[in-house]
């Protein structure tokens, strides 16, 4: 049925050519018996293209089916996945069991939800985004917000644009139109965010929130680049493109990453780089904006994206090496533990800093990214993974915010969710390494 009526159904045979003055087709052999030879060589194209048709299920197939490495990751990230869904609130939309402002939290949840999701096959979390669509637009530490998904936090709004540019990746399978809504309020997102740029001061750049009296910071800055590019590779719409480029070119040029390779959290009121720690996020979302830099120009500009491609593989390569990233020299404090696993760099133990529970997932879902063009990370993944799962969770299948320690030792009051959200992270991180 469509609009109320029947449908019509095929014409009948000949019925087109009928029409067109041609009278109704006729066998080519019609009375006779087909010439010698025809019928065995209509069975050969036949058992030819069934054979061909085979062959591609079966790489088709095989493409879908994990490895073994990968069977692994997906039960772990399974388990993950179930943990940061108890902490989904129906009512809002919204990953806040507790008090507090869970706003740029919740996107990061999404945003992971999401890209397991997706490389799992399951449509188990589209529901999710659904509900967040429709309850959480205004849910954001102004309340009233200044559109949808959208406040006067900079850096919000830019986890917010990547998760609905992630939801949109992962819907689309299974449902266009809702899929289309989330793009579309992803491009709107990031229309926000160009009209903040300010070009007077530092010569460029976001500010992290648009009322006076804060910092152009480093993730502001990444968020910005990230989403660009990813739109880019989207739409193809050459805007985005030009944006991120801008973005990178000011970025490289305020000085944000120091002299090891690593980025600084933000520029002082002298245009200065600073900041106490190498926070890992601000080292990860960075990641992911070169990697995408680089895809996108490699098939005109092959120079131009190699050095992308380089810059990214050097703050990687500080991260994850123990004479760098693990170096208190070079990091206090350090990026990486006395077992070469990744940390936080905050300066209390236990880390009571909230914000930093889901910054080491989000390096690892940008190396992951990073990785998935060059392949040199994932034993750092792996053994990340490994270490989580055999070492920092419990017997309820809770993982703590320390990835080699028991999360007795420390699982932090009302900050499970990001917590296990950052675990979800390194094992969706882990499965796109190939397990």
């Amino acid at each position: 049925m469509v609009g109320g009526t029947t449908s019509p159904g095929p014409p009948a045979a000949g019925a087109h050519d009928a029409h067109r003055g041609f009278g109704a087709p006729r066998a080519k052999y019609a009375g006779t018996a087909p010439p010698r030879g025809v019928g065995m060589r209509r069975l050969m194209l036949i058992i030819a293209v069934t054979v061909v048709c085979l062959a591609a299920a079966t790489v088709a197939l095989l493409a879908r089916s994990p490895r073994p490495g990968q069977t692994v990751a997906l039960q772990r990230a399974a388990v993950a996945a179930s943990d940061v869904q108890r902490n989904y609130d129906q009512r809002t939309g919204l990953f806040c069991p507790r008090s507090g402002n869970c706003w740029w939290w919740t996107a990061n949840l999404l945003t992971a939800l999401a890209d397991y999701g997706r490389r799992a096959h399951t449509r188990a979390y589209l529901g999710d985004l659904a509900t967040s669509y429709r309850l959480a637009r205004y849910q954001g530490p102004d309340r009233a917000g200044v559109g949808p998904f959208l406040d006067t936090w900079n850096d919000d709004d830019g986890w917010w644009g990547l998760a609905w540019l992630e939801a949109y990746r992962y819907a689309r399978p299974y449902a266009a139109a809702q899929a289309d809504s989330y793009l579309e309020l992803s491009g709107n997102i990031f229309a926000y965010l160009a009209r903040q740029w300010v070009g007077g001061s530092c010569g460029g750049g976001l500010w992290q929130n648009e009322k006076p009296g804060h910092l152009k910071d480093a993730i502001t800055n990444e968020l910005f680049l990230s989403l660009a590019g990813q739109l880019y590779q989207t739409t193809g719409d050459p805007g985005y493109l030009n944006w991120a480029s801008r973005e990178w070119n000011w970025f490289h040029g305020a000085g944000f990453i120091g002299p090891h390779q690593l980025v600084h959290d933000h520029l002082t009121a002298a245009c200065a780089p600073a900041g106490a720690q190498y926070w890992t996020y601000n080292q990860g979302v960075i990641l992911g904006g070169l990697t995408t830099l680089s895809e996108a120009t490699r098939a005109k500009q092959p120079a131009l994206a190699r050095t992308y491609l380089q810059q990214a593989e050097a703050i990687a390569d500080c991260v994850t090496s123990r004479s760098c990233g693990g170096n208190p020299t070079v990091a206090r404090p350090t990026l990486l533990d006395a077992h070469g696993v990744l940390s936080e760099p905050c300066e209390t133990r236990p880390c009571t800093y909230a914000p930093a529970y889901a910054y080491k997932g989000i390096f690892v879902r940008n190396l992951a990214r990073l990785n998935g063009g060059t392949g040199r990370y994932s034993a750092f993944l792996a053994a990340n993974a490994a270490s989580l799962w055999q070492s920092g969770r419990n017997a309820g299948n809770l993982f703590g915010f320390y990835w080699d320690q028991p999360p007795a030792f420390y699982l932090p009051v009302g900050g499970e969710a990001p917590v296990e959200g950052a675990a979800l992270d390194l094992f969706t991180a882990q499965l796109r390494a190939g397990g």
